[in-house]
């Protein structure tokens, strides 16, 4: 990330997306302290972004969840920040007004347990939601379902239509 060479030379033109999986990764050697390092390491993305690339980083969580590993100044400098959540299997409460309330909690802890009911499963939903927005609009949540068959390509769908009616389902028959 800190190779100012690299990123001179970078061509720019020919992409319109830069995935980094993860901030961290590309990091390494960057205290989680050090702001100003950060700062720095970052700095090519934002110029990316700047040149109209679309910059999309992976970042993982503290082990509670509730925010994210490293400096304070990778959630500073971001536009938008989705947070993900494991939705797959999602029991949905018709108390709740809206299905993302209904996602798990986020911490190491409750991802230990969901991830024995996931293993050797062929399709994962992953539930989406914005936790930070610089945008005129605040992109609504959506929930992608993962289907991994063994036999023919992978595919990624969209299924908030179907989890929004499976919601309505459940608060219509408590009513």
């Amino acid at each position: 990330m800190t190779d100012a060479k690299a990123w001179a030379e970078f061509p720019y033109a020919e992409h319109d997306v830069v995935i980094l999986d993860s901030i961290s990764a590309a990091t390494e050697g960057v205290e989680e302290r050090d702001g100003g390092k950060t700062g720095a390491a970052i700095a090519p993305l934002l110029d990316a972004t700047a040149k109209g690339l679309a910059v999309v980083v992976l970042a993982n969580t503290q082990k509670t969840g509730e925010a994210v590993r490293g400096s304070g100044v990778i959630g500073d400098r971001a536009s938008l920040i989705w947070e993900i959540r494991d939705a797959t299997d999602l029991q949905l409460d018709p108390k709740l007004q809206t299905w993302w309330e209904c996602l798990p909690e986020a911490s190491d802890k409750a991802w230990g347990a969901r991830a024995k009911r996931r293993s050797q499963r062929e399709t994962l939903r992953l539930g989406f939601v914005v936790s930070k927005c610089r945008l005129d609009v605040e992109p609504r949540p959506f929930v992608l379902e993962v289907r991994m068959p063994t036999e023919t390509p992978w595919e990624i769908v969209d299924v908030t239509e179907e989890v929004e009616a499976e919601h309505a389902r459940a608060k219509g028959e408590a009513v």
